[in-house]
């Protein structure tokens, strides 16, 4: 029988869990449209982000991610995120 977990989580993290849930498609959105600007709504400006990717890795904070996003990303055609809720 699976466990229930439910009782392990307390509500303010199930608060975080869901608010940061919300911001996976504006990220997704930022990041696919190339609209960086956006991660100031994703990240708080003190983030400390740490992106490996292959070879490549970059760090800054959420006050930088624009800039190191758009640094890193305009290598790129294209990048392609789906979000989809999972199904139980």
């Amino acid at each position: 029988r699976p466990r229930d977990w439910s009782s392990d989580v307390c509500s303010s993290d199930l608060d975080h869990i869901v608010a940061i849930s919300h911001l996976y498609p504006l990220y997704a959105q930022a990041l696919d449209e190339k609209r960086f600007e956006l991660l100031g709504q994703v990240f708080t400006p003190e983030a400390d982000l740490h992106y490996v990717v292959g070879d490549h890795e970059f760090r800054c904070t959420g006050g930088e991610a624009a800039n190191a996003f758009r640094g890193f990303l305009d290598r790129c055609w294209w990048t392609n995120h789906i979000i989809s809720r999972r199904r139980p």
